[in-house]
């Protein structure tokens, strides 16, 4: 699924919040798509806004306990295994990618 909108306001956001609040902005993110990457941090540094990107790396397993400690669809037993799944379904290509 190709979200444009959603990275471009993701974008404009941390400019608008850089630009009002004068001061840096944490975006705890996992982009895998290089593109994607590319487009958001471009739009950011386009604005004049100093970026810096830190790579948290993690295992496999603790991506799993941490898929697996949240909750996504209280009382609704099949749709947090189906939320899960994706989640869990997405670790392989992110940890193929490594840090952009």
């Amino acid at each position: 699924m190709d979200l444009w909108r959603w990275r471009r306001q993701v974008a404009e956001l941390a400019v608008g919040l850089v630009e009002e609040y004068r001061r840096p902005v944490l975006v705890p993110m996992t982009l895998v798509h290089p593109g994607y990457v590319a487009e958001i941090f471009g739009r950011v540094r386009d604005a004049g806004i100093e970026l810096h990107h830190f790579f948290l790396q993690a295992s496999r397993a603790v991506l799993e306990q941490r898929i697996d400690g949240r909750t996504h669809a209280p009382g609704d037993p099949v749709r947090e295994e189906r939320v899960r799944r994706w989640c869990k379904d997405r670790i392989a290509p992110c940890l193929a990618q490594g840090p952009a």
